[in-house]
């Protein structure tokens, strides 16, 4: 289905559109093509949202025509039927009805309030007395069906990349929100009654309803009044009628709102006086809203519900704890030589490091911060069922990895102890282990408070802003517990940061993630809606350097032949070939060192291309991305995790670009000379890398000066496993020689030599580079 662009579709385009529409919407489950017409006939024109609320239809135009990349990759624009229902005439008022309702309620209700608005525009005696028997009615059950998948798409499509209305005027953001019962069908009454009276309206509410308050300014076409305990605190006036909404709360709400349940009336001004049309009572379940949310917030679904059951006090120590752990992980070392830490490739400062003050503690060691090593024998993180493992997979249940991270953290395990004091469930009273804790105990909401901080915060080093509030919390807090448990291990997996990361921004379930990321080694971009996350070292014409590699894009828009609401892609491998003759250019051939220097100095004259295709694969929600880089000679498949492998494991040449300063020049002449062997030295030209290079030569190898960044990315590709020397002119030639030996010897490797790899980068460029980036 193409996207609709700025046309605004009729209802009846509508019907000429129903098997397109089908198409979309029966993906998983078939609907009746007689359904979907019933749908569309019976669900046309009932409300008509306001200029206020067909902003939602503006700023999906303005994304249609700004669709971006990520990775490298160009996206195209989704069709979900979701995001089409935002450009019919009659029905938009659905779009705007999900994203109200997901405000403060799930998608249940959501589904419900537009069955009822249908039913009761249909039925007007059935709005008078809110009948409960139309929920299990003929009509019901065939809009139901159809509704569902509408209202996902809309959640998963429109809501999910965060079109909305916005949030509530500052006049009215510090009142405490309430919403309405579902089991009243309330709010479709409430909605249904005010779009059908010609009438001033009153609602007169115990506490204010939010909910009510967000649809009216978004579908009410006069002036809109906000009175609280007798003072008006808000007003809006509308542009096309004189008939007025007023909402009077009565009293501002205490501490202890939650503990009972209120009242509201519905009261239209007939004959000159307040008569009553609907009435019912709030609900005091916590709000779960489902629009996005800032990082390490606790407004998200899956959490609000356990949050009150930790105090102040020891929301703030889980906090502390989560950033001394983020300060430990940020130290861990890569390589000694040169001095690279794991929050140095990190793209982001993780913002819960400046949530207050981040002090050191007397538990946590000067070396290693906060971290013991683990004495748990029975726990192997090679086994593959590890890999796959849900959080109630037997496995699990074997070999206790929540139990390790607590003895290796032991900020973390007091913490948990202290609250186990004040814990009445029968794991902590009997002082049992803390894996056998479950969802209501103080323990566990502890160590998963800390979880969620954790994953937030390695999300946010990787430069996502925020959370999806369709996010899984369970799954979400077990794909935090696999990375950290590869920490522990001394193992940095990107799979699992990359799952944590856009699932994080996306909202997708994490376990999907551990079933189709077996085939390939590197899982490198995922689309979940109308939302692509994707490597930004995917894009191989880009610059890419150790500093800030680890790094996900978030756009809006979906890969190229790629229809599944969820897809994993993965990247192809490296195309390994073994040429008869994989040497380069000998040194005999240029017969003395000045004619061999001043070749390497010279710029490879081919011109690199590269091409990207998505392709199937013959795991379920799986496809693989192949990169192909070639030139008018010759081209290769090539990998673009080996360009991140190799630039982590690169040692620069005077990062900081002026040429090398020598006390004694001959000095260092004296030292090239003794170290070097120019009968073992090969040149490569861009080309001859690309055809004939193999990852087992023993030769010095070194390559032409690369002048352009999709050279240089290939050449660390070719050269990932053995690592390599980078000579960014004007570095010293001499030096990098000598660096590079130096390199080979501390590596003791006998299978293969370090290269040299030079690349040649606008000098404005690189000082602007190095000049924003902090001294290794």
């Amino acid at each position: 289905m193409a996207s609709t662009g700025n046309a605004v579709v009729s209802s009846s385009d509508w019907l000429g559109l129903t098997k397109a529409a089908l198409e979309t919407i029966n993906s998983s489950k078939r609907i009746s093509e007689s359904d979907f017409k019933y749908f569309i006939e019976q669900s046309c024109g009932i409300a008509y949202p306001n200029e206020y609320g067909l902003s939602i239809r503006e700023n999906i135009q303005r994304n249609e025509k700004n669709i971006a990349k990520v990775g490298g990759i160009h996206l195209i624009s989704a069709g979900a039927i979701g995001r089409w229902m935002a450009f019919s005439e009659d029905h938009v008022y659905m779009v705007t009805t999900v994203a109200v309702i997901t405000k403060l309620y799930g998608l249940d209700t959501a589904r419900n309030v537009l069955c009822d608005m249908i039913l009761y525009d249909r039925h007007q005696s059935a709005l008078k007395d809110f009948k409960v028997s139309q929920r299990w009615s003929v009509e019901r059950a065939r809009l139901k069906g159809v509704i569902f998948k509408i209202v996902d798409s809309i959640a998963l499509n429109v809501v999910n990349p965060g079109h909305c209305l916005g949030d509530m005027p500052d006049q009215l953001k510090n009142l405490c929100v309430h919403s309405i019962g579902e089991s009243t069908h309330g709010l479709a009454g409430i909605f249904t009654k005010i779009l059908r009276s010609n009438a001033d309206t009153l609602l007169l509410c115990d506490r204010f309803l939010g909910v009510v308050f967000l649809w009216i300014m978004a579908h009410f076409e006069g002036n809109i009044e906000v009175s609280v305990g007798g003072r008006k605190v808000f007003r809006s006036d509308g542009n096309f009628t004189q008939r007025k909404f007023t909402i009077v709360v009565e009293k501002v709400c205490t501490q202890n709102c939650q503990e009972k349940y209120g009242n509201w009336y519905l009261a239209e001004f007939l004959d000159g006086k307040w008569t009553t049309a609907v009435r019912g009572t709030d609900d005091v379940k916590p709000i779960t809203p489902l629009s996005r949310r800032p990082l390490y917030s606790l407004d998200v679904q899956a959490i609000s519900s356990r949050r009150e059951i930790l105090n102040h006090e020891e929301l703030y120590k889980i906090k502390v704890v989560a950033q001394r752990t983020v300060v430990w992980m940020m130290d861990i070392p890569l390589k000694p030589e040169p001095y690279l830490r794991l929050g140095d490739i990190m793209h982001h400062c993780p913002q819960i490091l400046h949530m207050g003050n981040v002090q050191s503690a007397p538990f946590i060691p000067a070396e290693i911060p906060g971290f013991h090593s683990p004495t748990v024998g029975d726990y192997d993180s090679d086994d593959s069922s590890a890999e796959v493992a849900g959080p109630d997979h037997p496995f699990c249940q074997k070999v206790q990895p929540l139990f390790k991270i607590c003895e290796c953290f032991p900020a973390l395990l007091d913490i948990s102890k202290q609250v186990m004091e004040r814990c009445k469930c029968r794991t902590c009273r009997t002082a049992g282990p803390i894996y056998d804790c479950k969802a209501g105990c103080l323990r566990e909401a502890t160590v998963n408070r800390f979880f969620w901080l954790f994953g937030n915060a390695v999300a946010d080093g990787l430069g996502i802003r925020d959370v999806s509030g369709f996010l899984d919390f369970d799954q979400y807090v077990y794909a935090v517990r696999l990375l950290l448990l590869d920490l522990i291990d001394g193992n940095i997996n990107w799979d699992r940061w990359f799952n944590v990361a856009a699932s994080t921004v996306l909202g997708y379930p994490c376990l999907e993630f551990k079933e189709t990321s077996q085939a390939t080694q590197f899982t490198v971009a995922v689309q979940y809606g109308s939302m692509t996350a994707a490597a930004k070292w995917l894009d191989l014409t880009q610059k890419i350097r150790s500093r800030g590699c680890f790094a996900v894009e978030i756009a809006e828009g979906v890969l190229p032949n790629v229809n599944d609401t969820l897809a994993f892609i993965h990247s192809e491998q490296k195309l390994r070939m073994k040429p008869e003759t994989s040497t380069g250019t000998s040194f005999s051939s240029f017969g003395n060192l000045e004619s061999w220097l001043g070749r390497i100095l010279e710029e490879d004259p081919s011109t690199a291309i590269m091409r990207q295709a998505i392709t199937a694969w013959q795991h379920p929600k799986s496809m693989r991305l192949i990169t192909i880089v070639g030139t008018d000679a010759c081209q290769r498949i090539i990998d673009p995790a080996d360009t991140l492998n190799g630039i982590i494991h690169a040692e620069y040449m005077n990062p900081g670009g002026s040429p090398c300063n020598h006390a004694d020049d001959s000095a260092l002449d004296e030292a090239f000379v003794g170290v070097s062997d120019p009968e073992n030295w090969y040149l490569w030209s861009f080309e001859d890398l690309l055809a004939e290079w193999d990852d087992d030569s023993k030769a010095r190898n070194f390559t032409v000066t690369l002048n352009t960044e999709l050279k240089m990315n290939v050449a660390m590709a070719m050269v990932s496993r053995i690592g390599a020397v980078i000579r960014e002119v004007p570095s010293c030639l001499k030096c990098s020689i000598l660096a590079a030996i130096n390199r080979g010897d501390r590596q003791r490797t006998s299978a293969s030599v370090t290269p040299i790899v030079t690349c040649k980068i606008q000098d404005e460029a690189l000082t602007r580079y190095y000049k924003n980036t902090p001294e290794l």
